[in-house]
């Protein structure tokens, strides 16, 4: 079984298994929707990367981030079902459910940096994460707002997959700690791929 079937047939158990890095080819896509392939890296390691045309793909929406910025998209499950974000060390990732069924999401850089109005200096840092959220959602509160900082889990990096199931998108973000170990955390509910 391919890896890409592996991550189709049980996407939780997957992600408990294979950390995924994501190739540094995949953050040159501009947002929407590519297919993708899955390399062996090593030991458990999976690597996330534009499909060559070679062995199977899987088709996802693709929000990449941005240096010192944000950025957003409203997943379409009309396109396809599947949602992956770049890696993330620092950054935070945000969605909101609207109100037709469709999802809005966001990549908020690590590094971000949002002009204060007075337009003397910087917000940087969580403050400036959430400037850039008010900025994208609105002043809060959102009752359907849901938002996984990676800070709150450690040195290394996250990935986040989406699905599209049951007339709703629902995220699993995996938590890796670079020795090869994986931690799947929910951000809102637990991610099915049947």
């Amino acid at each position: 079984m391919s890896l890409i079937e592996q991550l189709a047939q049980s996407a939780r158990t997957f992600l408990a298994n294979h950390p995924i890095h994501v190739d540094p080819g995949c953050d040159a896509l501009p947002q929407g929707v590519h297919r993708f392939g899955l390399a062996q890296g090593s030991g458990s390691m999976v690597v996330l990367q534009p499909h060559d045309g070679r062995g199977k793909a899987i088709k996802a929406h693709w929000l990449p981030w941005a240096s010192e910025g944000a950025t957003t998209m409203v997943l379409a499950p009309d396109q396809t079902h599947i949602f992956f974000t770049s890696e993330m060390s620092g950054c935070r990732f945000t969605y909101e459910e609207q109100p037709d069924g469709r999802v809005r999401v966001a990549h908020l850089a690590g590094n971000i940096k949002v002009a204060k109005p007075t337009g003397k200096g910087e917000y940087t840092g969580g403050f400036g994460r959430n400037k850039a959220q008010d900025a994208m959602f609105g002043p809060g509160p959102h009752p359907l707002l849901r938002s996984l900082s990676y800070t709150e889990y450690g040195p290394n990096w996250a990935f986040v997959v989406g699905n599209y199931a049951g007339g709703h998108w629902k995220f699993v973000a995996q938590i890796n700690r670079g020795d090869g170990v994986a931690q799947a955390v929910e951000v809102d509910r637990a991610l099915t791929i049947q």
